[in-house]
């Protein structure tokens, strides 16, 4: 025993030792890796970290790159002690996605992600929809939430939100001094960021009933207020408006980090176990208000008269469907086993809010934005739209939109289409597999990571002609086939996204409202678009010239 002591502490034996584990170690990773069965194409992994790819800052970029160099369907490896475990498979090609973008619930695709320890301690993997795991949970609470998010009702307070709410930027415009129709002064501004701001307070609205103030706190940062205006404006409400939807977009940062942060890695890092607790008490702050938020709106229902119309706001119709309030209301039977229509649980109720007001500020901002740029440099694109526009709403720039009329803008409809294949606000979806399957003539074992490439499936030359170019039409010509699952801005399958018809909505309203009174141009035309890429297409900043139109 004492010999083996004293070699084992030696300095030279101890490094020795050392060399041969790492040596070991290594080589048992690589035999592993060269002798796997069902190999695909793709960059030669490292112990430990993985393919470096898998860390640059553009996954947009590097996907593509590596498309180019493996073909349609790829497989890298993120790091980790198991790192041969966290093989993620790559599609860039509509026609190998017939499988993972199913519209059957029962598909072997149903999840976005493996087992992760970091979602179940954000309690995201049993509720809500996003990240659910448990398949029955989220078909009810999907059920549910598209149920509320299709209602007719819903979507004509959409429209008119949209209204008042331009109409309440256009105002904080003017007292910056930014439009003076009689002097036909150009204003300049920051269109992303005012954007950003809008959709904040018009998905908090539509979400709750209540008021975000996010337009109101933006306007504030110019400092044009006197003391008395901003205590007219009550500084700590403003304050703590802002606190609500700043932890809001927190929400989402925590989730990605608590998602793709191994629990070791937040627990040893210094750095990680700090963010790990602010981040964790940001949720739990969250929580506690949003459950009170969801307290007082069952008192107020309890309250009202049976016979007094309810708003048709989100949390209302959450809080109301499958009870007495809910007109509707019936069991429903799911071949020959019956549903229970419950009402959703307090936490369900949470959940569903933070999806929604996660998910419908940033894609939909983002997108009118890249709309804006495209318009920008196609002048008859525009002048287009601007026909149809008149066509539809007449030439009075201030006649009310109704939910009606946006749907009938189907040119407008193209656009947005197009723009959002060029630039789709997501660019990656994500599918895990429940049982083993055979995808491109290749086998998978259960709980496979598949990475939908959106940008490539929606620039494929065998799926476009002519990829590269702008080309609205190409959705308004009825001889022109769009492969199945080419066009995946909205998603795909069974998971494809609730708000598709909302956001065409917001949209459509938000051309309408700028184009129709003003005329748009870049700052820079000849520079291109500033966005950051991830799995969320950002659009940091979009600097812009308006100029308010004459009445005819």
């Amino acid at each position: 025993m004492t010999l083996i002591k004293e070699f084992i502490f030696d300095p030279p034996n101890f490094l020795y030792l050392i060399f041969i584990f790492v040596l070991t170690y290594i080589s048992q990773f690589y035999f592993r890796y060269f002798t796997r069965q069902h190999p695909i194409p793709g960059p030669i992994p490292f112990p430990l970290i993985g393919n470096f790819e898998t860390y640059h800052p553009n996954s947009s970029q590097w996907a593509r790159e590596l498309q180019k160099k493996y073909g349609d369907i790829f497989e890298v490896y993120s790091g980790g002690l198991f790192t041969l475990n966290n093989r993620q498979i790559w599609i860039s090609n509509a026609s190998l996605t017939d499988k993972l973008l199913s519209p059957y619930t029962n598909n072997n695709f149903p999840y976005r992600t493996t087992e992760n320890e970091g979602l179940d301690k954000m309690d995201m993997t049993s509720k809500g929809i996003v990240f659910n795991r448990n398949v029955n949970s989220w078909a009810y609470n999907r059920r549910i939430v598209v149920q509320v998010l299709m209602a007719p009702k819903f979507l004509k307070t959409a429209v008119k939100n949209t209204e008042e709410l331009f109409f309440e930027m256009e105002k904080h415009w003017e007292k910056l001094g930014y439009l003076n129709d009689a002097k036909e002064q150009e204003i300049e501004l920051d269109l992303a960021n005012w954007m950003r701001r809008f959709m904040t307070d018009s998905v908090f609205n539509l979400t709750t009933n209540t008021k975000s103030y996010a337009l109101l706190n933006y306007f504030n940062t110019f400092n044009t207020l006197n003391k008395d205006e901003r205590e007219s404006n009550n500084d700590h409400f403003l304050r703590e408006s802002e606190k609500f939807v700043n932890y809001i977009r927190l929400h989402f940062v925590a989730c990605i980090f608590f998602k793709d942060t191994p629990k070791i890695l937040r627990t040893i890092l210094p750095a990680n176990r700090k963010k790990s607790r602010e981040l964790l008490d940001v949720v739990a702050w969250l929580n506690s208000k949003v459950l009170e938020l969801i307290r007082e709106r069952k008192k107020e229902i309890e309250k009202a008269d049976p016979d007094e119309e309810l708003s048709a706001d989100m949390l209302t119709l959450l809080l109301t469907i499958n009870t007495n309030r809910d007109p509707k209301y019936v069991k429903t039977t799911d071949k020959d086993n019956l549903i229970d229509a419950r009402p959703m649980s307090e936490d369900e109720v949470r959940e569903n809010v933070y999806e929604i007001m996660g998910g419908g500020i940033d894609t939909t901002a983002n997108t009118f934005c890249y709309v804006v740029y495209y318009l920008t440099h196609y002048p008859e694109v525009r002048q287009k739209m601007l026909q149809e526009m008149e066509k539809i709403l007449g030439k009075d720039m201030n006649r009310e939109i109704t939910y009606e009329d946006l749907n009938k803008l189907n040119y407008c409809g193209a656009i947005i289409k197009e723009v959002s294949r060029l630039m789709p606000t997501v660019s990656v979806l994500f599918r895990v597999s429940a049982k083993p399957d055979e995808i491109a003539g290749y086998k998978f074992l259960a709980n496979t990571q598949f990475f939908i490439n959106v940008p490539a499936i929606q620039m494929h030359p065998s799926h476009w002609n002519q990829p590269e170019k702008f080309d609205p039409d190409r959705f308004m010509d009825s001889e022109q086939q769009i492969p199945k699952n080419a066009l995946l801005h909205f998603g795909g399958g069974a998971r494809v996204c609730m708000g598709k018809q909302l956001a065409i909505l917001q949209l459509k309203a938000l051309m309408v409202l700028l184009y129709r009174k003003y005329d748009v141009e870049l700052m820079d035309m000849s520079g291109g678009i500033k966005y950051s890429s991830t799995v969320v297409n950002h659009c940091e900043e979009l600097p812009v010239k308006i100029k308010v139109k004459h009445s005819a």
